[in-house]
């Protein structure tokens, strides 16, 4: 699977890992450097739970994490429209120095 770094046993579960820093890419053409540096590799993840889809994100630094309930059956309107980004992502916006990607399972799941 495309941004796919492995997986992780959580709750008895086994989930599938995405680099966030690649996950919001269509394409797998993703310049990788043939170097692994374990100092820049993140060392959190997070787990997301979307109406018992179950899957983690890497995560460098941790800004805020907002639980979110389930909107009706209403379609919204995403800034990002870019036929290279994924339906996961749902915003990119400047914050402190630096692009902050918003993802949003439930962009994807309706």
């Amino acid at each position: 699977m495309r941004s796919c770094v492995g997986t992780t046993e959580y709750r008895g579960r086994l989930l599938p890992i995405f680099q966030s820093d690649e996950s919001y890419l269509k394409t797998s053409d993703v310049k990788k450097d043939g170097n692994i540096n374990l100092e820049k590799t993140p060392s959190a993840i997070i787990t997301i739970n979307y109406n018992g889809i179950m899957f983690a994100l890497t995560m460098e630094t941790h800004v805020g994490i907002v639980s979110v309930n389930p909107a009706s059956n209403q379609k919204t309107e995403v800034s990002v429209e870019d036929e290279n980004t994924s339906d996961l992502l749902k915003d990119i916006v400047w914050y402190g120095e630096q692009n902050l990607f918003i993802f949003s399972p439930e962009k994807y799941l309706l």
